[in-house]
């Protein structure tokens, strides 16, 4: 069984997409667990983690962390996934990521056939 952390906020448009994508498939050996906790970074054992990202042409795994680009951060508030996985790489407390990336404004339908082409090839960590 394969578990991806799924980031996401479900009432905001431009940052549902990977949760709605989350509970619209059912993967035999895939589970998916939607989360806003970054803790769960830290505490849970997962394969992948599924967010939306901004300048993606479509749904990439991204496993070089040089290659996220965090946002602006002006208060505590504003730490986001990006942010939280670099800061572990340099603390020593991630030493592998692999993440799905589904562009913000993707039409549903098409990241959801992604997303499913992406997972039934990807192996557990």
């Amino acid at each position: 069984m394969r578990t991806v952390l799924v980031f996401g906020n479900p009432h905001l448009k431009d940052d549902s997409l990977a949760v709605q994508v989350a509970q619209s498939l059912d993967l035999a050996d895939v589970e998916f667990r939607v989360t806003a906790n970054l803790n769960d970074l830290l505490e849970a054992r997962y394969d992948a983690i599924m967010d939306v990202a901004y300048g993606v042409p479509r749904v990439v795994l991204l496993d070089d962390l040089s290659k996220l680009r965090e946002h602006r951060m002006v208060s505590l508030h504003d730490y986001d996934v990006a942010y939280f996985l670099k800061l572990m790489k340099a603390m020593g407390r991630l030493q592998r990521v692999r993440i799905i990336a589904i562009p913000a404004s993707y039409p549903f339908g098409k990241a959801l056939e992604e997303v499913a082409r992406l997972l039934v090839h990807l192996p557990q960590q």
